[in-house]
């Protein structure tokens, strides 16, 4: 009689699983993860494609102080003012199209649909990893994908 008033609210078959108390809050939180992702991808490609446009729209004069700092007056002679804003265009109006693809990717990964879509922005992204703070944001992103996989339809 006396076991049983001390033996108030506990239950003897009960265990004391503190995994399981610890995956259950990583699941709780694992939905979160594509539109976090998502938000991460839309971010990034905004960041490069402001990136972008400041390498296209570079002027000549800018160009000219760039090659004729000491470190590239060896290739002052190889490469030109005009040929130095053709690979600036060209690396400028690339990222930008990486760019979109990237916030298509994050829109996919907001509406949880797509999973490729989403993983293909994310992972052409890294290839404009020159631009730090959104290469970081790509991998970040590319990380939480991976992680959500199931989540997605």
């Amino acid at each position: 009689m006396v076991d049983d008033k001390l033996n108030i609210g506990f239950d003897e078959q009960a265990s004391f699983d503190y995994n399981q108390e610890k995956k259950s809050y990583f699941d709780s939180i694992k939905p979160l993860f594509p539109k976090v992702a998502g938000f991460l991808l839309i971010l990034a490609g905004i960041v490069t494609i402001f990136f972008s446009f400041v390498l296209l729209t570079v002027d000549n004069n800018t160009l000219e102080q760039i090659i004729n700092t000491p470190q590239l007056q060896q290739f002052a002679e190889i490469i030109t003012v005009q040929q130095l804003k053709t690979i600036y265009t060209i690396c400028g109006s690339t990222t930008i199209i990486i760019a979109i693809i990237s916030i298509l990717g994050g829109i996919c990964a907001i509406k949880k649909r797509q999973f490729l879509v989403a993983i293909i922005g994310s992972v052409l992204g890294l290839f404009t990893i020159l631009y730090v703070l959104p290469g970081i944001i790509y991998i970040a992103a590319l990380l939480l994908l991976i992680l959500s996989r199931k989540e997605f339809q």
